[in-house]
């Protein structure tokens, strides 16, 4: 919502009520917007014309949220998601492209069971953190070298209806700790709303932090308990951490 004026929205953005409160948590994004009037704008610009469907082609509609951490749990290792129950009717605006959390977002675990195994989910802090107010001079692993949003189709990535679209009104940001995911064709992971994904074969789309775009491979980046740290995982990991000191091999994955 915060890249409205940016993109030639910013007659819809002066139309929400953004709150100054103090509280850390803030209203719900629907409370900005009582009558949900303007969430349902379609904003092409979000779309990514090889991912056509819209919350009625989805099984559950729109995503409510999803949270890469949470204030209420810190040292968390799991995302959060909420919706609104089965509600394909609720057509609201999407986006096929988010910011990137990091691995899974600021404050989370230290020691993963379900990663690396023990792997320092916080060491792999991204750009877009919830509330986070970085500036560019705050990647200090290079703008160039680091994750700044990336593409998604918020669902089944292959047989069956996807879950769910991404509204643009609430869906900021995402973990790469899952790894990324296909969104079509063959492949042996299936990818759900809390993967990066596309439509696009073996890749994902990613922005990075210079403004340049490129694409990221797919590869075996779902293996999230590697032997060797310089596997595929790891180095998406190292790719949407900002801070993380860690070199990678850039040919690896991407261009």
């Amino acid at each position: 919502m915060q890249l409205l004026p940016y993109v030639e929205e910013d007659n819809l953005y002066k139309q929400l009520s953004i709150s100054k409160s103090p509280d850390v948590k803030g209203p719900s994004w629907w409370t900005l917007n009582p009558d949900w009037s303007l969430s349902y704008t379609k904003i092409k610009k979000f779309w990514c014309p090889s991912e056509g469907s819209s919350a009625s082609q989805t099984v559950n509609g729109p995503a409510a949220c999803i949270i890469p951490n949470t204030f209420d749990s810190p040292g968390t290792n799991a995302l959060t998601l909420g919706y609104f129950g089965a509600r394909p009717d609720l057509d609201l605006g999407k986006t096929n492209y988010v910011g990137v959390a990091g691995a899974l977002g600021e404050g989370v675990s230290t020691s993963s069971a379900s990663d690396g195994p023990g792997v320092n989910l916080q060491k792999y802090v991204g750009i877009y953190t919830n509330r986070s107010k970085n500036k560019t001079a705050a990647i200090a692993d290079g703008s160039s070298n680091t994750l700044a949003f990336g593409e998604g189709i918020g669902g089944l990535a292959q047989g069956g209806q996807k879950d769910f679209i991404w509204p643009w009104m609430s869906v900021g940001s995402l973990g790469t700790k899952f790894g990324l995911a296909p969104g079509g064709g063959a492949g042996a992971t299936n990818g759900g709303w809390n993967y990066f994904s596309s439509r696009h074969s073996q890749i994902v789309n990613f922005a990075f932090g210079d403004g340049s775009v490129r694409s990221v491979r797919i590869g075996a980046t779902g293996v999230r308990n590697p032997t060797t740290a310089g596997s595929d995982w790891y180095v998406l990991q190292q790719m949407s951490g900002m801070q993380d000191g860690e070199v990678y091999d850039s040919g690896k994955l991407s261009n």
